[in-house]
Protein backbone atom coordinates (compact mmCIF):
# COMPACT_ATOMS: atom_id res chain seq x y z
CA UNK A 1 0.00 0.00 0.00
CA UNK A 2 1.38 3.53 -1.03
CA UNK A 3 1.85 6.75 1.47
CA UNK A 4 -0.79 9.85 1.46
CA UNK A 5 0.91 12.91 1.03
CA UNK A 6 -1.42 15.44 2.96
CA UNK A 7 -1.08 18.89 1.66
CA UNK A 8 -1.85 22.24 4.01
CA UNK A 9 -2.50 24.84 1.79
CA UNK A 10 -4.81 27.87 3.35
CA UNK A 11 -7.69 28.66 1.78
CA UNK A 12 -6.60 32.06 1.43
CA UNK A 13 -3.38 31.22 -0.35
CA UNK A 14 -5.47 29.13 -2.59
CA UNK A 15 -7.88 32.03 -3.55
CA UNK A 16 -5.30 34.40 -3.97
CA UNK A 17 -3.43 31.98 -6.18
CA UNK A 18 -6.27 31.52 -8.49
CA UNK A 19 -7.65 35.02 -8.80
CA UNK A 20 -4.05 35.91 -9.69
CA UNK A 21 -3.56 33.27 -12.07
CA UNK A 22 -7.22 34.17 -13.50
CA UNK A 23 -6.60 37.79 -13.59
CA UNK A 24 -2.94 36.81 -15.57
CA UNK A 25 -5.02 34.47 -18.01
CA UNK A 26 -3.06 31.80 -17.10
CA UNK A 27 -6.90 30.02 -15.86
CA UNK A 28 -9.49 29.89 -18.01
CA UNK A 29 -12.91 29.31 -16.82
CA UNK A 30 -14.86 27.83 -19.73
CA UNK A 31 -18.95 29.32 -20.13
CA UNK A 32 -21.16 26.79 -18.72
CA UNK A 33 -24.04 27.09 -16.23
CA UNK A 34 -21.55 25.31 -13.90
CA UNK A 35 -18.80 27.37 -14.68
CA UNK A 36 -21.10 30.98 -13.90
CA UNK A 37 -22.33 29.25 -10.43
CA UNK A 38 -18.48 29.07 -9.60
CA UNK A 39 -17.97 31.95 -10.27
CA UNK A 40 -20.70 33.57 -8.68
CA UNK A 41 -20.09 31.52 -5.65
CA UNK A 42 -16.44 33.29 -5.59
CA UNK A 43 -17.48 36.61 -6.06
CA UNK A 44 -19.90 35.74 -3.51
CA UNK A 45 -17.32 35.72 -0.68
CA UNK A 46 -17.02 37.87 2.10
CA UNK A 47 -13.33 39.05 2.99
CA UNK A 48 -12.21 40.57 6.07
CA UNK A 49 -8.61 42.46 6.36
CA UNK A 50 -7.09 40.99 9.18
CA UNK A 51 -3.42 41.56 10.71
CA UNK A 52 -2.36 38.35 9.11
CA UNK A 53 -3.82 39.02 5.67
CA UNK A 54 -7.17 38.73 3.99
CA UNK A 55 -9.68 35.93 5.26
CA UNK A 56 -12.58 34.90 2.90
CA UNK A 57 -15.47 33.45 4.19
CA UNK A 58 -18.66 32.20 2.94
CA UNK A 59 -22.03 34.27 3.29
CA UNK A 60 -24.63 32.46 5.92
CA UNK A 61 -26.68 30.23 3.73
CA UNK A 62 -24.93 30.29 0.29
CA UNK A 63 -22.28 27.78 -0.82
CA UNK A 64 -18.38 28.29 -1.97
CA UNK A 65 -17.79 24.14 -2.99
CA UNK A 66 -17.80 24.59 -6.60
CA UNK A 67 -15.75 27.76 -6.42
CA UNK A 68 -13.08 26.18 -4.02
CA UNK A 69 -12.87 23.09 -6.12
CA UNK A 70 -11.58 25.56 -8.94
CA UNK A 71 -9.01 26.94 -6.66
CA UNK A 72 -7.46 23.79 -5.94
CA UNK A 73 -7.91 22.56 -9.40
CA UNK A 74 -5.48 25.61 -10.34
CA UNK A 75 -3.37 25.32 -7.46
CA UNK A 76 -3.03 21.17 -8.18
CA UNK A 77 -2.37 21.56 -11.71
CA UNK A 78 0.92 23.52 -11.68
CA UNK A 79 1.86 21.27 -8.97
CA UNK A 80 5.21 19.22 -9.34
CA UNK A 81 3.65 16.18 -7.86
CA UNK A 82 0.60 16.12 -10.77
CA UNK A 83 2.40 13.59 -12.95
CA UNK A 84 2.66 11.11 -10.31
CA UNK A 85 -0.66 11.86 -9.35
CA UNK A 86 -2.44 11.36 -12.85
CA UNK A 87 -0.21 8.05 -12.81
CA UNK A 88 -1.35 6.76 -9.23
CA UNK A 89 -4.87 7.34 -10.95
CA UNK A 90 -4.90 5.68 -13.88
CA UNK A 91 -6.65 2.42 -14.51
CA UNK A 92 -4.27 -0.61 -14.46
CA UNK A 93 -5.00 -3.57 -16.19
CA UNK A 94 -6.25 -6.36 -14.55
CA UNK A 95 -3.55 -8.93 -13.50
CA UNK A 96 -3.96 -12.23 -16.59
CA UNK A 97 -5.87 -14.88 -15.00
CA UNK A 98 -4.03 -18.10 -14.16
CA UNK A 99 -4.49 -21.18 -15.27
CA UNK A 100 -5.91 -23.32 -12.57
CA UNK A 101 -3.34 -25.96 -11.12
CA UNK A 102 -5.42 -29.23 -10.25
CA UNK A 103 -3.53 -32.87 -9.12
CA UNK A 104 -3.50 -33.79 -12.41
CA UNK A 105 -0.91 -31.77 -13.51
CA UNK A 106 1.30 -33.91 -11.09
CA UNK A 107 0.81 -37.51 -12.56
Amino acid sequence: MGRWTIYTIGRSYLLELFHSEFQSGVVKMVESPMARRAFQQLADLETELRDSGTVYRCPSGKHDDLGMSCAMLAWAARHPHLPTWIHNGSPRKPPKPRHPVSWEAWT
